[in-house]
């Protein structure tokens, strides 16, 4: 099992419009084969500030969801939604790893 968590900020003209696309790609993605979670939260601090977790259950299962045309898309309406590159962080179960 693969886990994902990604960090980022969206420019304050963007934040409506941003919630709304991830809304619409979630949809495709929670009935990608392999997917087991993909949720968006936000800050409590900071509104433009969002934390996406994602869990798949296998690297292969995730390699195949960032070539989807949903995702894709994602990524062009997207790019310029954001204040700076997010930071990711892709993560092993530790149980399925080293027990």
């Amino acid at each position: 099992m693969v886990q994902v968590i990604v960090f980022y900020s969206v420019l304050p003209i963007f934040e409506s419009p941003y919630t709304t696309l991830f809304s619409k790609v979630r949809e495709n993605v929670l009935k990608e084969d392999g997917c087991i979670q993909y949720e968006l939260f936000v800050s409590p601090f900071n509104p433009l500030r969002f934390c996406l977790v994602e869990k798949w259950v296998s690297q292969t299962a995730l390699d195949a969801h960032l070539t989807t045309n949903h995702m894709a898309d994602y990524f062009a309406q997207s790019r310029d939604f954001f204040t700076d590159k997010p930071i990711i962080e892709i993560k092993d179960i530790v149980n399925e790893r080293y027990l």
